[in-house]
């Protein structure tokens, strides 16, 4: 008779089965759980190293951004402030000041200068024998020279002796009119045309001054102190005259035919004439009676 074993229960809580059993494989287009969790660690490990790689290729080397700033000084429009600092333009000097109110342009009240350092001389007019045009000049020392951006007005005219004075024609327009002219680097000269009003004696040398007002920039600049300085130690601060040339015969000679005349009329042979006339006449009369 034959012996059969009996083989034993199946263990329900043994998650390979029964012993010996193979595993069983999962249904095509499953995945099992880790597999996935396997191939999700995998691609976070492959990001991490992405995004690290990108982020140190990313940040370039602290001297690359100077040396590409150096390299390249003033090209391409660049606005760094070295340019700026480089290449900024001086301010513009005007061309015609607002003295209407007796200030510079920017306000200040102008410092004060009595005798300016000018030179020149002085030219007769054809017709009018009181009447002369005076060629000023600015004629000054290195020191005395007008710095860029400075203005001196002309104020004041001094005449010696004061047998003079300035009308406002006379010069022509060669050059402008030294009333309210305003020295500058760029107008250095002008034109004054001078009346005689009074007698001046003919040796004598009459000479024109002129005082005025410094416009400068900054009246507390070492510029514009240093140049106020140098205009009180100038030398030449006038401008000859001509002594006028007023023929006198004619007047004298008119006063002296009208004299001389009178007397003659009154004590000539017509007077003589008028006196004797009668006595001869009555004389005759008499005689033929």
């Amino acid at each position: 008779m034959a012996v059969v074993s009996a083989l034993p229960e199946p263990n329900d809580t043994d998650p390979q089965g029964p012993r010996g059993a193979p595993e069983p494989r999962p249904a095509p287009g499953t995945v099992t759980v880790s597999r996935c969790m396997g191939a999700l660690v995998a691609v976070l490990v492959l990001a991490c190293a992405v995004l690290t790689g990108c982020a140190s290729g990313s940040t370039p080397p602290a001297g690359a951004t100077t040396s590409g700033t150096q390299a390249s000084p003033g090209g391409g429009g660049s606005s760094s402030a070295g340019d700026t600092e480089t290449f900024d333009s001086p301010a513009v000097e005007p061309t015609t000041p607002d003295t209407s109110d007796g200030s510079g342009s920017n306000g200040n009240p102008g410092i004060s200068v009595a005798r300016l350092p000018i030179g020149g001389d002085s030219q007769d007019d054809a017709t009018d024998p009181l009447l002369q045009c005076a060629h000023v000049s600015w004629i000054a020392s290195q020191d005395g020279q007008i710095p860029p951006g400075t203005g001196v007005e002309i104020t004041g005219v001094t005449f010696d002796p004061a047998a003079f004075e300035a009308v406002g024609s006379g010069c022509g327009a060669q050059r402008p009119s030294c009333l309210r002219h305003v020295f500058r680097t760029s107008a250095l000269q002008c034109d004054l045309a001078v009346r005689a009003v009074g007698d001046v004696p003919p040796d004598a040398s009459p000479s024109l001054g002129l005082g005025g007002l410094v416009f400068c920039p900054d009246d507390a600049s070492p510029v514009c102190r240093r140049f106020v300085a140098a205009l009180g130690q100038e030398q030449q601060l006038s401008v000859s005259l001509n002594v006028p040339q007023v023929p006198a015969g004619p007047t004298d000679t008119t006063a002296d035919t009208t004299t001389d005349t009178a007397t003659d009329s009154t004590t000539g042979p017509g007077s003589d004439t008028a006196t004797t006339a009668p006595t001869d006449s009555t004389t005759t009369a008499s005689s033929g009676g």
